[in-house]
């Protein structure tokens, strides 16, 4: 099954098992547009692998969580949530979460429905403290990659240099050095318990093997 074919079932599945009745037609065209968005030129890490490839893993943390959480809610934000991805952007989070809401809106979600998922993916700017349970899923979802295998984690850093490639070698270094450091100097990187002990201490040393990389470069 082709990427676009593992798009569209899972797309459908998402409002089958969760019992939305919605018009199959405006669903379809809404699939369409995020399947070009995330299908655009200047996606080298930010594309639809990085959705369908985490769909799995989201299921199972959505599964295993303890507590009463909206499973639509964060799936949908995760299709969404880079909707809109510039590298060049400083409102990426906020757009792709009004694009969300727009989506919400023709397919008749209800509007609490939609201020989640808005919530969610503004979350996704990992600059405040997460105090939901679906952000605290969402969130370890999409930094899932920090704690993947050695290889995964190097195509993910050359991917990340893809999509800047327009920033310059030092300031990128520096850049990017910084964000990683931020991710150390946190209590925890990932926040659920299933994050913690699958991710953790895999992305701790992914992390500090690329900021001693980028600081030799500096």
């Amino acid at each position: 099954m082709n990427m676009t074919s593992q798009a569209t079932s899972a797309w459908n599945s998402l409002f089958q098992q969760n019992n939305k009745s919605i018009d199959s037609s405006k669903s379809f065209g809404i699939l369409s547009e995020l399947l070009a968005r995330y299908g655009e030129t200047h996606r080298a890490y930010h594309n639809l692998s990085h959705i369908i490839d985490c769909l799995p893993i989201l299921q199972e943390f959505i599964t295993s969580s303890k507590y009463n959480i909206h499973e639509f809610e964060i799936i949908f934000a995760w299709w969404c949530h880079d909707g809109i991805y510039d590298t060049r952007g400083k409102n990426n989070e906020e757009q792709s979460a009004e694009l969300a809401v727009k989506f919400m809106v023709d397919l008749g979600i209800p509007k609490i429905s939609q201020k989640l998922v808005s919530d969610l993916i503004l979350a996704t700017k990992h600059d405040k403290i997460l105090e939901t349970h679906d952000a605290q899923i969402l969130i370890d979802i999409d930094l899932s990659i920090l704690g993947a295998s050695v290889k995964r984690f190097d195509e993910y850093e050359i991917n990340i240099r893809k999509e800047y490639h327009w920033v310059s070698d030092e300031d990128f270094r520096n850049g990017r050095a910084t964000i990683l450091k931020s991710f150390l100097d946190r209590e925890n990187i990932f926040s659920t318990p299933m994050g913690k002990e699958r991710y953790q201490k895999q992305a701790e040393t992914n992390i500090k093997r690329s900021i001693s990389r980028l600081i030799e470069h500096i």
